[in-house]
């Protein structure tokens, strides 16, 4: 088992000559897929956009792009539970279009698919049983959360509604835990914009029910839409906040799931790495307890103490190396 970071400064044979926006394993650990968009620089659009597909190899986790690949498109992505559905979202704040593609199982190429789905930003989560796709951040105010219900044999995501958050009133973060019974949301609330987060309860139509207000999660905004996540055992939940300087967490109330933040919250980039990291995004294993980081100094992983939540680097962990700044990280199984 690995796991993937992904930025802009790793080998340029490896990569598109764009910012990167999406990363997705498929649940068996065969196939990657890497999305990128143009970035913009003193007010010019530069690069390429795309998705890269890659083939790993099952000892050594190797990549071998596959043929055809990149494919023309750019946005956030998600494999379905079956590893047979790659999900792009819409990479527009207003809202867009839902993109399926089929994986091919033998070699993992992609192949656009006639079934389709609304989307409602560039936020994407799924719940681990591969019923529901829930997207935000887009909509009017950014504050809505769309439901698809997935068709398990086609992939094809067919609306079940939206539910505005009451709470955050830009979300940049959704996670699911473990169970698939609780949905929580990361956002921006208030002028001037501060982090908080928000618990919902699924219902069975795959409809949001939320636990309750929002909780404070810091003084400054998030800086990515993959700063939420759940632990193995469904009982915390970790956020990045405040610009990336700090990791907020939650304890889940199994019966309600509503949350409260841990006596170690908050951990500061410094306490758990050094001082000069910056988090951008926050990924956890399904199978194990630990938490892995993506951030300016490279990817760092931590242990969660399953009695009270709070996160011990591992190790075995990799040291953090300046210079080697990662946008994105996700689990290979």
């Amino acid at each position: 088992r690995y796991w993937r970071d992904w930025s802009s400064d790793v080998c340029s044979s490896d990569l598109l000559n764009g910012s990167p926006n999406g990363l997705a394993a498929d649940p068996a650990g065969r196939f990657l897929y890497v999305s990128y968009e143009y970035f913009n620089a003193g007010g010019q659009s530069y690069g390429q956009q795309g998705v890269q597909e890659f083939a790993l190899d099952a000892t050594t986790g190797a990549m071998t792009e596959i043929s055809g690949s990149p494919l023309n498109a750019s946005g956030p992505l998600i494999t379905n539970k079956a590893g047979t559905v790659l999900y792009l979202g819409s990479v527009a704040v207003s809202g867009g279009t839902l993109t399926i593609y089929t994986i091919d199982q033998q070699n993992g190429a992609l192949t656009m698919s006639s079934a389709q789905g609304p989307a409602f930003g560039p936020v994407m989560a799924m719940d681990p049983q591969g019923r529901f796709l829930f997207t935000a951040g887009g909509g009017v105010s950014g504050n809505e959360i769309g439901v698809d219900r997935l068709d398990p044999a086609t992939g094809a995501g067919t609306a079940v509604g939206s539910t505005p958050a009451t709470g955050p009133n830009f979300i940049l973060g959704l996670a699911v835990d473990p169970a698939g019974k609780y949905l929580f949301a990361l956002g921006q609330i208030g002028a001037p914009a501060q982090p908080a987060v928000q618990s919902f309860v699924i219902n069975a139509d795959g409809s949001l029910s939320a636990t309750g207000g929002p909780q404070p999660a810091g003084k400054n905004v998030p800086t990515a839409g993959s700063s939420a996540t759940v632990d193995a055992s469904g009982r915390f939940l970790y956020v990045v906040t405040d610009l990336g300087l700090y990791v907020r967490g939650y304890a889940i109330d199994s019966a309600s799931g509503a949350i409260s933040e841990l006596p170690s919250s908050p951990l500061s980039a410094a306490q758990l790495s050094n001082p000069y990291s910056v988090w951008n995004a926050i990924s956890a294993d399904a199978q194990a307890e630990s938490i892995y980081f993506s951030s300016n100094n490279g990817p760092v992983t931590y242990n969660v103490d399953p009695r009270t939540g709070a996160l011990i680097i591992a190790p075995k962990a990799p040291a953090p190396t300046s210079g080697n700044s990662s946008y994105f990280v996700t689990v290979v199984p």
